[in-house]
């Protein structure tokens, strides 16, 4: 027979761990934009840098402001290598905004894939170029919008 004492730190346990399974779910959660196969996240948008490694992110800094939905590029150089370079998941509308020298994101796949009820605009304050490559498609839309 089970007394009320025993199932007390039972029922604790039980919804201590249920709570930390859904806190670490919502960190997991994404805000539906990947660059070069890694997931933008509450946790890693302010370190995107770090995320993306020297690997992929050969020069420059990349941060993603999630209550403007802006993803800022200064000075950025990115090879997604197999992936795709830019990936935007989540319908929304969201702002690319490129600053500083000269860069470009380039990919084996696509550059910059914008899934349905997407609409992306670029802005530019470079003085030079910033291209967008990929072997596959520099850009695809799929009803969506781009506006550069």
């Amino acid at each position: 027979m089970l007394h009320i004492k025993s199932l007390r730190p039972l029922a604790s346990w039980l919804l201590g761990g249920a709570l930390l399974l859904g806190g670490q779910h919502a960190l997991a959660d994404g805000y539906g934009i990947k660059i070069a196969g890694v997931e933008i996240t509450e946790a890693n948008a302010n370190a995107l840098d770090a995320a993306l490694g020297s690997s992929r992110l050969t020069s420059g800094s990349i941060v993603y402001k999630a209550t403007e939905k802006t993803l800022k590029f200064s000075d950025v150089t990115l090879s997604a290598g197999e992936e795709n370079a830019l990936e935007f998941t989540q319908a929304g509308e969201y702002t690319l905004a490129v600053e500083g020298e000269p860069g470009s994101i380039s990919s084996q796949k696509m550059g910059i894939v914008l899934s349905e009820g997407v609409k992306l605009t670029i802005k530019s304050r470079t003085q030079g170029m910033f291209s967008i490559t990929g072997s596959t498609q520099g850009v695809k839309l799929t009803k969506a919008e781009l506006v550069i």
